[in-house]
């Protein structure tokens, strides 16, 4: 016997009456000498080097005050070789626990008990009995299914061994007897699974409608079964009460119920009528099955932009018979908040969709809303060119370079621009009524700055010159008319022949050919060829 169970837990040292245990010591162990047989001695255990297990069995019980059946021991080691022929093994020894507190545990539900610990012992120090354990028990509640052979077999192990028994069973309940489930009498679809459309085709009916364009509709598409309000989804049968359970306190335990088929989701509810529950749908659209919740799933699209609203007619589980109204239409679509741009009589279209395309995906639009458009950008229009080029076609056809159409000139009133004023944006509005904000166009600087006269008109403004000048582009934004006419350079092929009413001011020469006629002076910076012809009303001043 090489080893044996301690059974030394935290339930088995709780409780253990130690007062009883005295410590012996004989006299060979009260001396000093080395060669004393313990070598360890504590409350409950020793470790002896003895020369046979008897006669350390028996040294054992001398020192615990025990017999021999209250004791268990280990053997540590066998000397093998060893000069001393009396000392070959060192046993451990301990001292069994006989006595303690029972412990019973009740299960949560009430429907179970157990001893965790049995001891052969009872506090006062006589034998357990069948009798002491089912008075203990009935000292705790415990009054109905109190399992008395488990009991009496454990009574007699722990006698018969003199050790403890654990985890014994001593008390049963009656488990309450299940009622049965509810199942389909009557429904609108052939398969429930069918419905399923998140497990069957990966997507959900709200997934699908969710941040998508129609074309991913009409891609990821999958058959579905339309209903109409107040339409029958299905009817099942009523789940029935199973039997009563009694616990080991001896209550009853409320019988289960069978489970119904559905549970009543968005858009539907359910009737009794004493034998069977009628689920209907509240408003029209398709069915969808998640779990055992019954949904009714709205049948209308709209776009993320909500500038159109569409009645989404899926492929049709189906062959549906009860043809949507207008009445049908409104409400689904009040639901949605959609109230701006509803267009008319829809519910014959989606009718002859579902009649003769039950097998295709179809979008029908139902209410389109205004998309926001941009203003006008302010621009000019001028009616004078300064970039002209020399080269005036004559009357027999031919062209004198040395002459040029000049639209720079202009005579006192004579209109010389039109601005055309920005245009604000016209504001969109979505189907749900929110007003989408436009861009407006962007005004421009145009102004009259000396000589010009500004009149408004309707969207425009129009200027005219005050005098007979010629008329210049300040920058990209302002307009003038002067009396004088400057040419930078000289009266050649790049300017042609030069003729106004008022001052001319040549800072160059005056060119073989070419003429100057002017009413006021004539300055000429540079100087003029022998072959040129030069008229003023005033003076001329040839500097060169």
């Amino acid at each position: 016997m090489n080893n044996y169970n301690l059974q030394q837990t935290s339930e088995t040292i709780e409780g253990f009456d130690f007062s009883k245990l005295d410590m012996v010591l004989s006299e060979e162990l009260s001396e000093k000498d080395s060669s004393a047989e313990l070598a360890e001695l504590q409350q409950n255990v020793i470790i002896l080097d003895v020369p046979s297990l008897k006669s350390g069995v028996g040294k054992a019980c001398s020192l615990f005050g025990t017999a021999k059946n209250e004791i268990e021991y280990r053997i540590l080691r066998e000397y093998e070789e060893s000069p001393d022929p009396n000392r070959k093994f060192r046993i451990e020894f301990r001292k069994k626990l006989l006595k303690g507190m029972m412990n019973v545990v009740v299960a949560t539900d009430r429907l179970t008990a157990m001893i965790k610990i049995l001891f052969p012992k009872t506090m006062e120090g006589h034998d357990i009995s069948h009798v002491e354990v089912v008075s203990f028990l009935r000292s705790k509640g415990i009054k109905y299914g109190i399992k008395n052979e488990n009991i009496k077999q454990a009574v007699k192990t722990v006698l018969e061994n003199y050790t403890v028994v654990q985890d014994i069973v001593v008390a049963k309940g009656k488990t309450p007897g299940p009622g049965n489930h509810a199942k389909l009498v009557d429904s609108a679809f052939d398969n429930p699974d069918e419905l399923r459309y998140k497990e069957k085709h990966g997507l959900s009916i709200t997934e699908l409608y969710n941040n998508m364009s129609i074309e991913e509709i009409g891609k990821m598409t999958f058959p579905a079964l339309f209903v109409r309000k107040g339409e029958t989804i299905a009817s099942t049968t009523l789940p029935s009460e199973g039997k009563p359970g009694i616990n080991i306190m001896n209550e009853e335990i409320d019988p289960e119920i069978g489970r119904k088929m559905f549970d009543a989701g968005d858009n539907v509810n359910y009737d009794f009528d004493g034998e069977k529950i009628t689920y209907v749908a509240q408003k029209s659209g398709y069915v969808e099955l998640e779990g055992r919740l019954l949904n009714v799933r709205q049948p209308v699209w709209v776009s993320p932009d909500e500038i159109n609203a569409y009645f989404v007619k899926l492929p049709g589980l189906n062959s549906y018979e009860e043809w949507l109204r207008e009445k049908d239409i409104s409400d689904m679509l009040a639901d949605l908040e959609v109230n701006s741009g509803i267009l008319e009589d829809k519910a014959e279209e989606i009718n002859e969709s579902f009649l003769e395309k039950n097998d295709i995906c179809e979008f029908i639009i139902l209410a389109q809303g205004q998309e926001p458009t941009s203003g006008i950008d302010a621009y000019n229009e001028l009616f004078f060119d300064k970039d002209t080029r020399p080269g005036k076609i004559q009357k027999d056809g031919s062209i004198d370079f040395r002459d040029i159409e000049r639209t720079d000139l202009v005579t006192a009133n004579q209109m010389i621009a039109v601005k055309y004023l920005a245009k604000p944006g016209q504001p969109g509005v979505t189907v749900r009524g929110k007003k989408i904000p436009s861009d407006d166009g962007k005004d421009i600087r145009f102004i009259g700055i000396n000589n010009v006269k500004t009149v408004k008109q309707d969207d425009k403004l129009l200027y005219y010159s005050k005098i007979e000048g010629i008329v210049d582009l300040v920058g990209n934004y302002g307009l003038s008319v002067n009396r004088n006419y400057i040419v930078k350079g000289n009266v050649d092929f790049n300017t042609g022949n030069v003729a106004f009413d008022g001052n001319v001011y040549i800072k160059g020469s005056v060119s073989a050919g070419f003429n100057v006629v002017a009413d006021g002076d004539v300055t000429v910076s540079g100087s003029v060829n022998n072959k040129c012809f030069i008229k003023s009303g005033g003076n001329v001043f040839i500097k060169e």
